[in-house]
């Protein structure tokens, strides 16, 4: 392969990580009220709100991660807690007092697209595309209690939020992993939840399960 088919290798790799990712494609998640969420004290930083691709680099080490905003759901991650937290509160009628330090989403699409981009040298474009029928063993969900100062260690390495070791991911499929550290009541828990892509491409359609599978586990820790 010459050089220039070479350097192209990367950008067929970001490409294929992005495809079908557009936030017009975000899907409503049901049976959430339109006043859920009014009560909760959002007090999450800024940049959780929003989202970033960290490096479209494939040499790089933040390659293949990204942060996803609230603008990729609809209803916003907040009032889908406060919404699911008030539907276990079946004795009550008033709401779940909720305060909300952090609640963030990364993807973790790294060996995925570094796959494509070797295949893509080894047998051209292709052999890239061919890549993505293999069918490696997906990890079970898993959701474990964090400590905060752990969360807060990574605050100059962001990126590392979406890495997950080998126990977690032997096979390094794409994952999304969620952090929500919220009070609900008085009780204040910090979850990480690692959850295997559903598809591994339809990025958009898969944040509705993604987002509710964590918050239900979360939830499962009170």
């Amino acid at each position: 392969m010459n050089k220039k088919g070479f350097l192209a290798c990367p950008l067929i790799a970001a490409c294929m990580l992005l495809a079908g990712c557009s936030t017009t494609a975000r899907l409503d998640t049901p049976e959430v009220p339109s006043s859920a969420g009014a009560s909760a004290q959002d007090l999450r930083p800024a940049p959780e709100k929003t989202s970033k691709i960290f490096s479209l680099l494939v040499t790089s080490e933040d390659y293949g991660i990204r942060r996803i905003g609230d603008d990729w759901y609809e209803p916003s991650p907040v009032r889908l807690l406060q919404a699911r937290a008030n539907q276990r509160r079946k004795a009550s009628s008033q709401d779940a007092k909720i305060v909300v330090h952090t609640l963030v989403t990364y993807s973790n699409h790294a060996a995925f697209g570094k796959a494509v981009a070797h295949a893509a040298v080894v047998g051209g474009t292709l052999g890239g595309v061919m890549v993505g029928g293999t069918e490696p063993v997906k990890p079970k969900i898993s959701t474990t209690l964090l400590e905060r100062v752990a969360f807060e260690a990574l605050n100059s390495k962001e990126y590392q939020r979406g890495q997950f070791t080998t126990a977690e991911n032997p096979s390094a499929v794409p994952v999304f992993i969620v952090y929500i550290d919220a009070e609900i009541d008085g009780q204040r828990r910090f979850t990480r939840t690692v959850m295997p892509s559903p598809t591994g491409s339809a990025f958009a359609k898969e944040l509705p399960l993604v987002m509710e599978t964590a918050i239900a586990a979360h939830l499962d820790k009170y």
